[in-house]
């Protein structure tokens, strides 16, 4: 996988790429939607990553597909009359395989491109998307998780760290009073008031649970060894 902080963006990418056969063939294109994405940042995002084939035709370099993968798709506000612009634009190329330059007005066409997309459920400052947009998409849904299967995934990563490392036998048990007490943190903040579009927020997410544990896994025994505590 070409990076690691995005593991939808892995998930998606690498699903399409054993359907193709090729990771050459493929070219990414990893945008992120908030709550003031445009129209015409979006159109000016994704034109900047196609190559003109001829007049009024652009797509990726000739032999490779262009993936063009959205994250947090329902995050833009929904005007006055309940439209989010920049998935209208996604709509209107997936219903005609068509823009308009925003220059002269000319028309343009995308070839050789795939749209893939991600996004949370409804609430908290994501919106719910058209049906007509939706109706082009093969929707594939997954499940948060619950407590047991998360502090069994993370009592797992502990243990085989602790283990590894030669840390003394009584650190397992501070290994899963870690989880359990990073769990509790999880559950608190998924608690508190939602994220506002027009509030500076950061939704807590099961991404963000996974986020502590990088420097946690980077203790060693011997700083335990010379100070007699972590």
């Amino acid at each position: 996988c070409w990076t690691h902080w995005n593991r939808k963006v892995c998930l998606h990418f690498g699903l399409f790429v054993r359907q193709s056969g090729s990771k050459r063939s493929s070219k990414p294109v990893v945008i992120n939607f908030s709550a003031q994405t445009s129209a015409k940042q979006t159109q000016d995002i994704i034109m900047g990553k196609l190559d003109k084939r001829r007049k009024g035709v652009f797509g990726p370099p000739f032999g490779q597909k262009m993936v063009i993968y959205v994250d947090d798709l329902n995050m833009p506000m929904l005007e006055t009359y309940g439209a989010q612009p920049p998935i209208e634009l996604l709509r209107q190329w997936l219903d005609h395989w068509t823009w308009y330059d925003l220059k002269d007005c000319s028309s343009i066409k995308l070839v050789d491109t795939i749209f893939i997309g991600s996004m949370g459920p409804a609430g908290g400052g994501r919106n719910k998307i058209s049906p007509r947009f939706l109706r082009h998409l093969n929707l594939v849904s997954i499940n948060e998780f619950d407590d047991s299967t998360m502090s069994t995934i993370y009592n797992s990563i502990m243990s085989w760290h602790l283990n590894i490392k030669a840390f003394p036998p009584e650190f397992n048990t501070l290994g899963q009073s870690i989880v359990t007490a990073t769990l509790q943190v999880y559950k608190r903040c998924h608690q508190e008031p939602p994220p506002h579009p027009r509030e500076e927020s950061l939704p807590f997410q099961s991404p963000r649970f996974l986020q502590g544990y990088p420097g946690l896994l980077s203790l060693q025994h011997r700083l335990y060894r010379r100070h007699g505590r972590v």
